[in-house]
């Protein structure tokens, strides 16, 4: 921390420590974050500073704020410096008492979690907000009868929000099976949810490994999977290469997702589903780039069982499969396939991107490799930016290229692109086939906080912040404009409208009175003319 943000903390907390809630710092206060926890009450904010602390944390129904530095500094460095290592004895941190949204974790290295479910993190029948943490390093493990769930993250019954994290080389994995045991498997090496309502979005999820489900698992839930990297996860084999594995990337079964937005890249399954498999599942996948994924079975990108999802405007190429390299369609699974370019995907045992088995795809308005029966389906280069360096814009002479894709207006003609921009939608008629068209425009893979694509307009860091009950948001226009500006929490609920009207040019500012609102994270959001910008606010009381 620097002097003057040092300082700025300093006088923060002589302005409010009569009020009623509390920052409980650790270790001046007490020597462990358990400790802190237990002399807490619903709204205080245990502050831990840099160090490892080897203990389990189980919030124990504290309806709390537990940060490090990050959470006053926004400095990522405190994540590091930061560390909760479980010793390989449990899960590292427990929400497991009814926690609701105002229980937080946010700014740490949670590591060395060893337990059957949840490693890093378990919820169960609660609802906490997970953010801004490096969870790593964690195991779920089977043992001789039940499986182990959730490498990084366990929720059963629980409203989770996991955002903006890092998760990363997790395992669920089972151990040996003496003659006789029933058998047993492990599932979820990054994120496992049962019977759970979750929002997953912004996080890095890489190189977690799974018997099922590498990097997502969700089962029976209904999950928001969005903005996202998942990348270099794994499934099957390990241990016992008598285990064959399904959706290296995201496994989906008996759910309800949207998955939207997200770079699915460089999965490995034994089986089926190298990017994505989605079985007796309800899907809407948008917005994707799923690319140079293996599924040493079928469905190379994507793979649906008895499933009719809705596949609109994703990127699909580079995969590799024995079938259906792009997209497998088995067991009655009818999925509608629209505004999405299946390209260069390879199979061993046939040339084709989508593979049917006793099913019936609807295609339309889809560039194809190899062609494919439907309205509106070609089957041309589409012309990416540099696909071998994972850029899938499609290339145009109005963006100085020397080219225009033929993937450009080429779209649904129900469907007009939002934002036309040499980054997103570039169709000035229809909207545009792949990733980057659609609807409405925002990036794919990861995204801090919300972010919008936005021009010529500016809205700026709020003041003070972190805050105490008021802060002044501030923003410019470059003309007159209708504006609106919202308040969100990490939910992203809106609770919050302090501003909307035409605004003439110029500087703004405008102060939100936040005396009825607990503490934690928030977002302002500046919309303009369909175009937004968003801003992390940190009450804290």
């Amino acid at each position: 921390m620097n002097r003057v943000t040092a300082l700025f903390f300093a006088l923060f907390l002589l302005g409010f420590s009569s009020a009623s809630s509390r920052i409980i710092n650790i270790p001046t206060d007490y020597s462990s974050i358990q400790a802190g926890i237990n002399a807490s009450a619903d709204g205080d904010t245990v502050l831990v500073q840099p160090g490892t602390y080897i203990e389990n944390v189980n919030f124990n129904g504290h309806n709390i704020v537990l940060g490090s530095q990050f959470l006053i500094t926004g400095d990522t460095s405190f994540i590091s410096a930061t560390i909760i290592d479980g010793d390989s004895s449990g899960s590292v941190i427990t929400f497991e008492s009814g926690e609701d949204s105002t229980a937080i974790i946010t700014g740490f290295t949670i590591r060395h979690g060893f337990a059957l479910k949840g490693g890093g993190v378990n919820c169960l029948n609660s609802s906490p907000v997970v953010s801004s943490n490096a969870i790593i390093q964690n195991t779920a493990k089977s043992n001789d009868v039940a499986n182990g769930l959730g490498g990084a993250i366990y929720c059963f019954n629980s409203n989770t929000t996991i955002f903006d994290n890092v998760i990363e080389n997790n395992i669920a994995s089972k151990s040996g099976r003496p003659p006789g045991t029933p058998f047993v498997l492990a599932y979820g090496g990054g994120v496992f949810c049962d019977s759970s309502n979750a929002e997953i979005k912004g996080n890095v999820i890489a190189n977690n490994f799974s018997d099922n489900g590498g990097g997502i698992y969700c089962l029976n839930s209904s999950v928001n999977i969005s903005n996202n990297i998942i990348i270099a996860n794994a499934v099957g084999g390990g241990w016992d290469l008598d285990v064959w594995g399904y959706g290296a990337g995201i496994l989906c079964i008996g759910s309800s997702v949207n998955i939207m937005h997200n770079s699915i890249t460089g999965n490995s399954s034994r089986l089926d589903g190298g990017g994505l498999y989605l079985e007796t599942t309800e899907a809407i996948v948008k917005g994707n780039i799923i690319f140079d994924n293996i599924a040493w079975g079928r469905g190379g990108g994507i793979a649906c069982s008895n499933s009719n999802p809705i596949i609109l405007n994703n990127t699909v190429s580079g995969n590799m499969a024995r079938l259906g390299a792009g997209i497998l369609c088995q067991s009655n699974s009818n999925p509608f396939i629209i505004n999405t370019i299946l390209w260069q995907d390879s199979s061993e045992w046939d040339s084709l991107e989508i593979h049917i088995d006793n099913s019936s795809p609807e295609v339309s308005y889809c560039d194809v490799q190899g062609g494919y029966q439907g309205i509106g389906n070609i089957d041309l280069d589409p012309l990416f930016r540099d696909p071998d360096n994972g850029d899938f814009h499609l290339i145009s002479i109005a963006c100085g290229d020397s080219a225009d894709s033929p993937c450009i207006d080429a779209g649904h003609p129900a469907i007009i692109d939002s934002l036309l921009d040499c980054s997103w939608g570039l169709g000035t008629m229809l909207s545009d086939m792949g990733a980057y068209g659609g609807g409405d425009s925002v990036s794919v893979g990861f995204v801090d906080d919300f972010n919008m694509i936005s021009d010529k307009f500016d809205l700026f860091q709020n003041y003070p912040n972190p805050f105490n009950a008021s802060t002044t948001i501030s923003f410019t226009l470059p003309q007159e404009s209708e504006v609106t500006i919202s308040i969100y929490n990490l939910l992203g609920q809106r609770v919050s409208t302090i501003l909307g009207g035409r605004l003439p040019a110029g500087e703004h500012n405008v102060v939100w009175k936040a005396d009825d609102y607990p503490s934690g994270v928030y977002f302002a959001r500046l919309e303009k003319d369909d175009r937004s910008e968003n801003v992390k606010m940190i009450l804290l009381k």
